[in-house]
């Protein structure tokens, strides 16, 4: 008896196992079908709709371009003929560069010339009168010794004036007389020297060639006079060229304007190169501003711009158009401390934008010459008369298309250097790659990867969603 109960007990248990499996089978199958266990997650269809981008970044006014003013000589400043913010015309006389120092090497130059062409003069007389190259030689050495003697005595006079004129019992033109006579006496030299030095050798190299007399004297006489003949040519062009500085050194407008900085006036010394006043060119109203090298690429000659002046009680708005885009960028100190790189760029005010036959295209800033002309602003000089320097805020038009495909920014990730979203197939995610024509701060325009109205998970960063996990809405 107690056997045949312990079989049935036996059987009791096996039965309720196999029913409890059978139940947790059941459940997992139903739990999996049902969704039990997915993700959940908020998803959004691809659509087709219009979409536009703008980038705004802080401008100023310009009433001109600016002129620099660029010193070509040295000098002290003898005379600032202009002030500041004096209006000028192209050809006034902005400021004088003393000459003094010019003059006095140009003078010494002339001397030098003067002494090169009787020496040629001398050379080809010699040469008809039959004068021996020997004698010739002999003539160019007593040259040099005179040349000598009279720079012994310059220089004499020159070190007594020079005491004399420290102490003040002396004028400077005398000074300056003595120190040009002394300059002088001093090139003299170093050019009889020369001469004399260089057809002695020039005389003994012929003598040992072998050559007659007759050709001797020939080739002696048409060498010196060629070396006559370029250093009057070296001289002339020294001449020249120091006449060109002297007039350089009285300094005139380039063009009609407006004289907007003026450093000379604080100059007593001016260097070559040193830039000593600037002048503001009186054109049409202009705009400018530094944009970030991460918009440039953007940005394209003739593309319209909005512009906002903000004044007390009311904002001016009117439209430009930009014309100038420089090819190099400046960098600089963002709000953070961080480095950043930055394009100038220059918007004309009262332009059309290049290409189009129609109005304006609202908030895009695309606008024409006949929009601008209903808007009834008329941007011209006077009306922002007592403006320069303004800021303004210049709206860029970056992006503008129509029925184009989107998905929202944040359903879209990038993984290496490729974009994906997270669509859906069959209850599971399914990373799906994708081709990005523009990003906005809240949509994506998709090129390709994924069709219009399919099913596109809304936020690809929640940390539980992977590719191939099943996820439900």
């Amino acid at each position: 008896m107690t056997c045949i109960v312990r079989r049935e007990m036996k059987k009791k248990v096996i039965l309720i196992a196999v029913g409890m499996a059978v139940v947790l089978v059941g459940g997992t199958i139903y739990g999996c079908a049902s969704g039990f266990g997915a993700v959940k997650v908020r998803t959004v269809s691809a659509e087709r709709k219009s979409v536009s981008d703008s980038y705004t970044e802080d401008g100023s006014i310009s009433l001109g371009d600016s002129c620099k003013i660029i010193s070509e000589v040295s000098g002290p400043v003898e005379e600032v003929v202009v002030s500041k913010n004096q209006p000028v015309k192209k050809g006034d006389v902005l400021y004088r560069i003393g000459t003094e120092d010019y003059s006095y090497e140009l003078e010494t130059l002339k001397a030098e010339l003067s002494g090169y062409e009787a020496r040629l003069e001398k050379a080809k007389v010699g040469n008809v009168m039959t004068l021996s190259p020997e004698e010739y030689l002999e003539d160019l050495r007593k040259q040099k010794e005179s040349a000598e003697a009279a720079l012994s005595a310059a220089a004499s006079t020159y070190t007594a004036y020079s005491s004399l004129f420290s102490t003040g019992d002396v004028s400077k033109t005398d000074y300056d007389r003595a120190r040009a006579e002394y300059e002088n006496a001093e090139s003299e030299v170093q050019s009889a020297g020369s001469r004399y030095i260089e057809a002695s050798r020039y005389l003994g190299q012929l003598e040992k060639e072998g050559m007659s007399k007759a050709d001797i004297r020939k080739v002696f006489y048409e060498s010196d006079s060629d070396a006559m003949e370029a250093s009057i040519n070296s001289a002339k062009a020294q001449i020249d060229k120091l006449s060109s500085k002297i007039d350089k050194c009285t300094v005139k407008a380039q063009e009609d304007g407006i004289v907007s900085e003026l450093p000379v006036k604080n100059m007593t010394l001016v260097s070559a190169g040193q830039e000593t006043a600037e002048i503001k060119t009186q054109s049409s109203p202009k705009v400018e501003s530094d944009v970030l090298t991460s918009i440039v690429p953007y940005l394209h000659i003739g593309d319209g711009v909005d512009i906002k002046l903000s004044l007390r009680g009311k904002d001016e708005v009117y439209k430009g158009v930009i014309s100038e885009i420089y090819d190099y960028a400046d960098k600089g100190t963002s709000a953070l401390g961080t480095d950043e790189y930055r394009v100038h760029v220059v918007m004309e005010l009262g332009g059309t934008k290049g290409g189009s036959d129609t109005g304006g295209a609202g908030s895009t800033g695309q606008w024409t010459g006949a929009d601008n002309a209903s808007s009834g602003q008329n941007l011209s000089g006077e009306k922002l008369k007592g403006r320069e320097g303004y800021g303004v805020n210049v709206t860029f038009p970056l992006y503008e298309a129509q029925d184009v495909l989107t998905v929202p920014a944040s359903s879209v990730f990038d993984s290496g250097d490729r974009d994906y979203v997270y669509t859906i197939n069959d209850g599971k995610a399914v990373k799906t790659e994708i081709a990005v024509e523009y990003r906005t701060a809240s949509d994506v325009v998709v090129k390709s990867g994924i069709a219009v109205g399919e099913k596109v998970i809304e936020r690809a960063d929640d940390e539980e969603i992977y590719d191939g996990v099943r996820v439900k809405g």
